[in-house]
């Protein structure tokens, strides 16, 4: 019976073609969020513009919320799993 895990060349071929499938499903699934991210950015801001064309805005403060990924606290201490 065949074991993964007692064969000492299935790490070998993890690398060479099961690593490689996960790597490029990774990376696709990346572009798509960079993608929906971007767009979600352009949707709110012409959302905002729409709404302060209208001639009941006149005078009116829009606020419009634009969408934070938050990647700049990755490095912070809030992200460091020691300091609980």
């Amino acid at each position: 019976m065949l074991d993964q895990f007692t064969n000492p060349a299935n790490p070998e071929v993890h690398r060479k073609t099961t690593a490689v499938e996960v790597w490029e499903v990774l990376k696709e699934r990346k572009a798509e969020r960079e993608n929906r991210r971007r767009r979600a950015l352009p949707a709110a801001l012409h959302a905002a513009l729409v709404i302060a064309s209208r001639p009941d805005a006149i005078g009116k403060t829009i606020v419009v919320l634009l969408a934070d990924t938050g990647e700049r606290y990755v490095t912070s201490s809030l992200f460091d799993r020691e300091s609980g």
